[in-house]
């Protein structure tokens, strides 16, 4: 997210929005907002996990940080710029969101227990 926006690239998130949802009730618990670590490559994928996420939130990611995703066991989904981090939230809790075709990720970009969390770059 950049201020309180999705960013439409993952790697210019300034800040993460951590959601902690209830699958069973698809419904938010709680939220945080944490600032992102020094962007160097292959830094988010690897904080977010140490943070517990289990899902992230994309509009544009780079083929390398979707593959360390997946090396971190954390699925990837994508969704358009313009809704608020919860609204983005609750459409991949409805399963809404798509995961990313690894063929169309931007190009170029290299660098890179009943309850979710969930995070959105801001």
């Amino acid at each position: 997210m950049q201020g309180a926006v999705f960013s439409e690239h993952f790697g210019g998130a300034t800040h993460f929005r951590i959601v902690d949802a209830d699958l069973a009730t698809r419904h938010i618990i709680s939220q945080t907002d944490e600032q992102a670590p020094e962007h160097v490559p292959g830094a988010f994928p690897q904080w977010l996990a140490q943070q517990g996420v289990k899902a992230v939130i994309v509009g544009n990611i780079g083929k390398r940080a979707v593959q360390l995703f997946i090396a971190n066991g954390i699925p990837v989904f994508v969704a358009q710029a313009g809704a608020t981090p919860e609204e983005l939230v609750k459409l991949q809790l409805e399963g809404s969101l798509s995961e990313p075709n690894l063929e169309s990720c931007c190009p170029g970009h290299g660098h890179e227990h009943g309850h979710e969390h969930t995070s959105c770059g801001h």
